[in-house]
């Protein structure tokens, strides 16, 4: 009899161990597919609960706090690094990206200035930054959150299926892509498509802030919250955003905004196109009327299928 239960016990322990291999395989297989091809320590560390995080709204409601009368001080060289070995704090990381992109005088300086973004490695994690796409000085600008990555394989903005969802979504209202400028929050594609982290999209936001004021587009379209909640400072969802023209507040210049769906929702969600279509129309009448203001000027952009 003792001997049928050892033999039991040692069944039940080999099995044991079959399912914990299984299970830790099937768990590596899974980090390979989220991106994670390193290890960096012994114990689990948590990237998203970084002591040093910095949450978007807080970032930009320093930027908000500077002083208006001091735009030397904005356009001002980025301070330099603390010594080797010391981390700089979120809160210095984000003034000397401020002063980075507040020191770039076009759109080519700010995407060589942004390659250089310092407590960001993204760029080192990435096949290529995705800075721009479509054509800048068009009357609508429209900015997504982060590239995915069709577009890190095409090297543009806005590619693949979601690509293919925004031409169409443009031509229903008389525009292609030579009648927008595209852009995204953070350039370069996270590890894994994750969201961006806090810190992340922090870092970057002086830097698309900038490029919304360079570009000088008339209307402003954001795609999604991971574009609308940092550009407009809020953290409302897009249900509550969305269906009403808000404005984006730079430090030079205000262009109108409105809110919809990010693509992936809208492919994921093929009923929220009728809602979409909604904003379209509004987004329509906002660049006819403002062309219509500006007595014509324009109208040959609006509407391409005229010419």
């Amino acid at each position: 009899m003792e001997q049928a239960d050892a033999a039991e016990r040692s069944t039940t322990t080999t099995s044991d161990v079959g399912d914990e291999t299984a299970a830790l395989q099937a768990l590596l297989r899974w980090y390979g597919a989220m991106g994670v091809d390193a290890p960096i320590g012994d114990e689990p560390r948590d990237g998203f609960t970084l002591s040093e995080r910095l949450p978007v709204e807080r970032a930009h409601a320093g930027a908000a706090d500077a002083p208006v009368a001091e735009p030397t001080r904005r356009r001002s060289a980025p301070q330099a690094h603390p010594s080797p070995g010391v981390p700089p704090s979120a809160e210095a990381l984000v003034r000397q990206a401020e002063a980075l992109a507040g020191s770039a005088g076009n759109l080519d300086d700010l995407a060589a200035l942004w390659t250089t973004l310092p407590g960001c490695d993204l760029a080192a994690k990435s096949t290529g930054m995705i800075f721009s796409g479509g054509r800048a000085g068009a009357p609508l600008m429209l900015v997504g959150g982060a590239p995915d990555s069709d577009d890190e394989r095409q090297a543009g903005a806005f590619a693949g299926a979601k690509g293919r969802l925004l031409d169409a979504m443009l031509r229903a209202i008389g525009l292609t892509r030579e009648n927008a400028y595209l852009a995204h929050v953070v350039p370069w594609r996270p590890p894994g498509n994750r969201p961006p982290t806090p810190l992340e999209a922090s870092l970057c936001l002086p830097f698309i802030r900038r490029q919304s004021e360079l570009a000088r587009p008339r209307v402003l379209l954001c795609l999604g919250e991971r574009a609308a909640q940092p550009l407009l400072d809020s953290r409302e969802p897009v249900s509550r955003l969305r269906g009403r023209f808000v404005r984006f507040e730079g430090d030079t210049t205000t262009v109108k905004t409105l809110v919809t769906f990010s693509l992936d929702y809208l492919l994921k969600q093929p009923l929220g196109k009728r809602r979409a279509w909604t904003d379209l129309q509004m987004i329509a009448e906002a660049l006819a009327g403002d062309a219509a203001a500006n007595g014509g000027a324009g109208r040959d952009r609006l509407e391409p299928s005229d010419r």
